[in-house]
């Protein structure tokens, strides 16, 4: 089974040019648990999306599924308060 939900993650950090240890540090997630979801051994836990979501208005859909643009609307990021 591919790790699609790793690929996008890393997908993602690249494109903020970030290595794991300052994506770790950013969303307050250590490193270990962001290379374990990384690599396809664990799932990314709510708190992990939350805090991708906070820090960065990633789309937790897209991260999951792929499905939808890689950024919150920012009309989505208003209306959850965030």
């Amino acid at each position: 089974m591919e790790n699609e939900i790793g690929k996008r993650i890393q997908e993602f950090r690249a494109k903020l040019g970030l290595n794991q240890g300052e994506f770790s540090r950013e969303i307050k997630i250590s490193q270990t648990t962001v290379s374990r979801v990384e690599s396809g051994e664990k799932k990314p836990s709510k708190a992990f999306l939350n805090a991708m979501m906070v820090r960065y208005a990633v789309n937790p859909d897209w991260i999951l599924t792929g499905e939808g643009a890689m950024f919150t609307r920012a009309e989505d990021y208003i209306i959850k308060g965030l």
